[in-house]
């Protein structure tokens, strides 16, 4: 495995660690970043539109902690 060091530590690319890792790791890592864009996504509309999370937690009949909870990943 070819190594890069960054003032004396040790620097992957994610494909080595994938392999490192096995495929189990990979499915957990894209699943999360899935869930990291969607969330970002969701704030940008959100912010686009000039809502609060408080207002769009009314259109959604949630209270307002579930949307900050959604938009922080």
């Amino acid at each position: 495995m070819k190594e890069n060091k960054l003032k004396g530590l040790k620097v992957y690319t994610l494909d080595q660690v994938f392999k490192k890792q096995g495929s189990e790791f990979k499915r957990g890592y894209e699943e999360e970043s899935l869930r990291l864009t969607l969330a970002n996504q969701l704030k940008a509309a959100r912010l686009k539109r000039n809502l609060t999370q408080t207002a769009v937690a009314k259109k959604a009949a949630m209270p307002q902690s579930v949307i900050a909870r959604i938009e922080s990943g």
